[in-house]
């Protein structure tokens, strides 16, 4: 099983999901996870550790070459 692995952690949800179009435009799957129950609450979110995108195990190394050449 290909386990997600969090790469980078963001301080808010747009750069996490510019961050996912760059992973996915390079066929890299990748999920964006963070506690503000949907959106509903983003004030929750620095409290829980922001928000995460994340990647198979077995394309860590791949999004993080990716995510290091293209930082916001």
């Amino acid at each position: 099983m290909n386990e997600m692995v969090k790469v980078k952690n963001y301080s808010n949800r747009m750069d996490a999901e510019v961050d996912k179009a760059l992973l996915t435009s390079h066929g890299i799957h990748c999920l964006i996870t963070s506690d503000d129950v949907g959106g509903m609450r983003p004030d929750l979110m620095m409290s829980s550790g922001g928000v995460w995108v994340l990647v198979g195990e077995a394309d860590v190394k791949q999004a993080s070459k990716f995510l290091a050449k293209n930082a916001i």
